[in-house]
């Protein structure tokens, strides 16, 4: 216990020297985990479609996209998002679960949107892992990397994801229940 308490000592003392507080180590360390989305009462991955119609009530439209036990259908909302534009609730097909709620915002900043969800965020650049590209190669996981060309607002700890453009625009805000991409490239290494 004492060797515990000694630890604690030395690493608050090592956060002082480089200019963080213990209270914002620690809320650096929870901004690191992802945690499941909340919108409207809806828990991203647990919530349901029928949870979905009672909140929202019956879409403008929707789709189905993919096959088999992973098509999804994308049920589309205009009006219903806290922010001005389309919402588009995201469930599995085969489970009837809240796989994601995105926002699709008219004229929203990145500065705005930080205004908007507060402190407690993270910027992360994202690249396509393309080596993994599907759809004829439309789309391609990401991978977390340094010099990305997605930038991402991230409230990780709130599950939300805020896709920022080259003009400093935000294109999507996510709502997810886990991570968006990938810590590292799986591309790396194969030919």
């Amino acid at each position: 216990m004492h060797q515990i308490l000694w630890t604690l000592v030395l690493l608050s003392q090592s956060l002082d020297l480089i200019g963080l507080s213990s209270s914002q180590a620690t809320a650096q360390r929870s901004n690191q985990r992802w945690r499941a989305a909340s919108y409207r009462g809806l828990v991203i991955g647990k919530s349901t479609r029928a949870q979905m119609l009672r909140v929202f009530g019956r879409p403008k439209w929707h789709e189905v996209l993919g096959k088999g036990p992973d098509a999804e259908v994308w049920y589309h909302y205009e009006g219903l998002g806290e922010l001005p534009g389309e919402l588009v609730v995201v469930v599995g097909k085969r489970s009837g679960k809240i796989l994601g709620i995105d926002l699709h915002p008219q004229n929203l900043t990145k500065e705005k949107a930080i205004e908007h969800f507060g402190p407690g965020f993270r910027i992360t650049r994202y690249d396509f892992d393309s080596c993994l590209s599907v759809d004829g190669g439309e789309s391609a996981p990401l991978y977390e990397s340094p010099d990305g060309a997605v930038t991402v607002v991230e409230y990780r700890d709130r599950g939300i994801a805020i896709g920022v453009n080259y003009k400093g625009e935000v294109d999507q805000v996510q709502y997810v229940s886990k991570p968006i991409g990938a810590r590292a490239s799986k591309c790396k290494g194969r030919a």
